[in-house]
C-alpha cells in the first residue's frame, strides 16, 4: 500500500496546483495585459495546464486502485471513493471544455466565471474524496 498512498500524495500535489491554475485562469484577462501578450493564449496555456494535470491525477487513482488487493477487507469502499475521485476530474475536463467553447463562441464573461467556479467546486469535492482515500476513513 505505500506505492498506493504514494500515488494519491501525486493526486493531492496536483489538487493543489489545478487550485493555483483555477485562481489564476480567473483572472487570466489581466495576466494577459501584464505580460503584453494575447487573451486567447493565456486562457489556452492555462487550460492545457490543467488538463494535463487533471489527466496525470486520474491515471494515479488508477494506479492506487490497482495497489488494493483483491482480499482486502474495505476493497469496494476504496473502489467506490476512488470512483467518485475519478469522475470529478472527469467533470473538470467538461468544465475546461465549456470554458474554451464559450470563449470560442460567445465570450460571455458571466458564463466563464460561473464554469471557473464550477471547476473550484469540482476540485474540492475531489479533495473531499481524497482525504477520505489518504486517512482510511470509510
Amino acid at each position: 500500500m505505500k506505492e498506493g498512498a504514494i500515488a494519491l500524495g501525486k493526486v493531492r500535489g496536483y489538487c493543489y496546483l489545478i487550485f493555483l491554475f483555477d485562481i489564476l485562469i480567473l483572472f487570466h484577462s489581466e495576466i494577459a495585459g501584464f505580460f503584453g501578450t494575447t487573451d486567447k493564449k493565456i486562457l489556452y496555456g492555462f487550460t492545457a495546464i490543467i488538463l494535463f494535470q487533471a489527466v496525470l491525477s486520474v491515471l494515479y487513482v488508477v494506479k492506487y486502485v490497482t495497489t488494493v488487493g483483491q482480499k482486502y477487507k474495505k476493497r469496494k469502499e476504496i473502489i467506490m471513493y476512488a470512483a467518485r475521485l475519478r469522475y470529478c476530474f472527469m467533470a473538470m475536463l467538461v468544465f475546461l471544455a465549456g470554458i474554451i467553447c464559450n470563449y470560442a463562441v460567445a465570450d460571455n464573461i458571466y458564463v466563464e466565471k460561473a464554469l471557473i467556479m464550477m471547476l473550484v467546486m469540482m476540485l474540492l469535492l475531489a479533495l473531499k474524496n481524497l482525504t477520505i482515500l489518504q486517512r482510511g476513513r470509510y
